[in-house]
């Protein structure tokens, strides 16, 4: 049965192998080119230097490193329960627990993760 079944799967992947496709080149077929190109201009020459990077600079110059730990562990704790869930869907309860446990400690001792 193995060997039936052995061959079939060879014989299959290498008939895979004797398939083409059209001598016809097919230009790329984006609808949405000209608005992609639009959008990544204004995002790259108005957006980024005039809006994005200002801002990230006032982030990293003007707000204290331990309000940015703060919301940083904040966002980490709201990932918790999805982190959570994922691990009881695929069968490992033991972990499932670990993040439950980190996150209702962090919830309610470390307000919300922020500490």
């Amino acid at each position: 049965m193995k060997l039936r079944l052995s061959a079939l799967a060879l014989g299959s992947t290498l008939l895979v192998g004797c398939a083409s496709s059209g001598t016809e080149q097919q230009g790329r077929s984006d609808p949405l080119e000209g608005f992609n190109r639009t959008m990544y201009n204004f995002n790259f020459n108005v957006l980024d230097p005039y809006v994005v990077r200002p801002v990230a600079v006032a982030w990293r110059d003007y707000v204290p490193q331990p309000a940015r730990n703060g919301l940083s562990n904040f966002t980490s704790n709201l990932e918790e329960p999805a982190i959570m869930v994922n691990y009881f869907l695929q069968g490992d309860p033991y972990q499932g627990m670990v993040h439950f446990t980190r996150f209702f400690l962090n919830s309610i001792l470390g307000m919300g993760g922020l500490y």
